[in-house]
């Protein structure tokens, strides 16, 4: 069972390593939501009039869940009272930082941060968030009549006698009563109505205990970034000097040399060390970092960005994830003179973690994830208003037309020119559009192709895909129809047709999914989650032929 907002989301996951040594240090998962911003507000609160959109906006979501690993910290188990923990107790290379940089690039658009989580906390603060986006449209339509008849008769009648005497009385009545009728009405409703539904929500939530999170926002780059450090029982944060030797160099731990020894105040380090007692004698035992250096920790970021994309431009985005940590250690030592303490030891420099399987950016095509699921009325008509990206066709030799793009007006199909433009397409070859259709000029061995994206989150309702179509000359043009890919099951269909020769002339009509098993037409060609559909334009003889598309619709029955 999938969940609502999946249609919408792309998961990334991987097991995070060190750049330098390639060691395992932690997990990394995100999730990235798109969804399509149906944005009616003025753009001015003097416009007296309607004008067209020419833009289309998303909110972004990212959801990221980094957990830290610290194998040494499950190896440690508690002393007794005949072997308590001492002095000679090392805890070494354990997660004390983790810093996370998060940005967007948006090629052509403007992007503008909105929200994010965790801000700022302290230690010992629980940090939560959630969002949710939702638009709902329903319709309804009842119409509802009566016929009826209703008849009734009543008859009613009493009797009463009375006598009465010197030394009695006496009264005798009676009544009856009678009622005939007879009802009879007829009532005739239809109703008939469409709604249709997007939620998107998403929540993080985690907590904080010994460790600090510290947020910032680059206002060039619009860009969070989140800094988590261990607070207790000592400070990576207030903690920043190293120890200098004699000749002004910092001292190296002598297990791990990549670790300096760092200055920490005596209370700190105080919180580091205690005397443990036995029988005969006390005993210095050396404590543990806290809980989430100990063991490993376990953190959720959010960002949210509304992107605005003017028509025509690209929508595709990155995703960028910069993510480095540091690492320390300490043990019970004897420092110079006859006083005790507890050395600290702490990275150099922090350490940047990447995927083992592969790169922390992703690519993200906002107009395929912010489509919404088929609904009742899936409908393209092809109008130069439509087209969010108008088509173009080769205009000198070498040219390469940019791509058309057009979205249903539910946001539901996703219709854009795939074709590959060589450097050898003829000139005039590719689309262009009317006030009433896209037209597309078809020469030989310049086959055009177009692909239509949609998304299904249902098993049992069947869909068909329909073409209002026609030639405007007699050369005919054939249409190969692959559907998710499969093109060892390939459509072949021809358009022969004038425009106006028949509404059955001018119609195609194929079936997509048809669960029903006594037909002959059953079949079942759809997935769920994203589906796509090539379509690609050949001319059917050596003669160039033209070609015109009204629209193109997918019906659920």
């Amino acid at each position: 069972m999938f969940k609502i907002t999946d249609p919408f989301a792309l998961y990334k996951s991987g097991t995070l390593k060190t750049l330098d040594t390639s060691e395992n240090v932690g997990t990394f998962l995100a999730k990235y939501q798109v969804t399509y911003d149906e944005n009616v507000s003025l753009a001015s609160g003097t416009v007296d009039k309607g004008s067209p959109a020419n833009k289309r906006v998303y909110i972004l979501s990212c959801t990221q869940r980094v957990s830290g690993h610290n194998q040494a910290g499950l190896k440690y188990h508690l002393g007794s009272s005949g072997a308590p923990a001492d002095s000679s107790t090392l805890y070494s290379n354990y997660p004390v930082m983790l810093q996370n940089a998060l940005s967007l690039a948006v090629p052509a658009g403007v992007s503008k941060l909105v929200d994010y989580s965790p801000q700022t906390v302290n230690s010992q603060v629980q940090s939560s968030s959630a969002t949710s986006d939702a638009s709902v449209s329903h319709s309804e339509l009842s119409n509802s009549s009566t016929i009826g008849s209703s008849q009734a008769q009543s008859n009613s009648y009493s009797t009463k006698v009375g006598l009465q005497g010197n030394a009695f009385a006496l009264d005798v009545g009676h009544d009856k009563s009678a009622t005939i009728g007879s009802d009879q009405n007829s009532t005739i409703g239809d109703t008939s109505g469409q709604s249709g539904s997007e939620d998107s929500s998403s929540s993080a939530s985690m907590s904080i205990k010994d460790w600090g999170a510290y947020a910032a926002i680059d206002p060039a780059s619009n860009s969070p970034t989140w800094v988590f450090g261990q607070e207790y029982p000592w400070d990576i944060f207030a903690c920043r000097a190293p120890w200098l030797t004699s000749d002004s160099e910092p001292q190296k731990n002598p297990r791990n040399v990549a670790q300096d020894l760092l200055l920490v105040p005596a209370f700190m380090t105080e919180r580091l060390r205690a005397q443990c007692g036995t029988a005969n004698a006390y005993k210095i035992t050396t404590l543990p970092p806290s809980q989430l250096s100990m063991y490993g920790y376990d953190f959720v970021m959010k960002a949210q960005w509304v992107i605005t994309i003017p028509n025509g431009e690209d929508d595709t985005v990155t995703v960028s994830h910069a993510l480095n940590g540091a690492t320390a250690s300490h043990a019970y030592a004897k420092a110079t003179g006859s006083s005790s303490n507890v050395q600290v030891y702490v990275d150099k420099e922090p350490t940047s973690y990447v995927l083992t399987d592969g790169d922390l950016d992703v690519q993200l095509e906002l107009g395929t994830m912010g489509l919404s699921p088929l609904g009742p009325k899936n409908v393209v008509g092809f109008v130069p208003a439509n087209f969010v990206s108008p088509p173009s066709h080769v205009i000198t030799q070498g040219d390469t037309p940019k791509p058309f793009s057009i979205f249903s007006n539910a946001n539901t199909l996703l219709i854009k020119d795939t074709t590959t433009y060589t450097a050898d397409y003829p000139v005039n070859a590719g689309y262009n559009s009317s006030s009433t259709a896209l037209k597309a000029t078809v020469m030989p061995n310049a086959p055009l192709t177009f692909t239509i994206l949609f998304k299904v989150t249902d098993v049992d309702r069947d869909y068909s895909l329909h073409f209002k179509h026609w030639v405007t000359t007699g050369e005919a043009v054939d249409l190969k129809i692959v559907i998710n890919g499969d093109g060892q099951n390939a459509l072949h269909k021809t358009a022969d047709a004038l425009e106006g020769e028949g509404a059955e002339n001018n119609l195609l009509d194929l079936t997509l999914r048809n669960q029903n098993f006594a037909s002959v037409n059953y079949c079942d060609t759809l997935v769920m989650g994203l589906n796509s559909i090539d379509v690609t334009l050949t001319a059917s003889t050596s003669n160039t032929a033209h070609y015109a598309l009204r629209a193109i619709a997918i019906q659920p029955s």
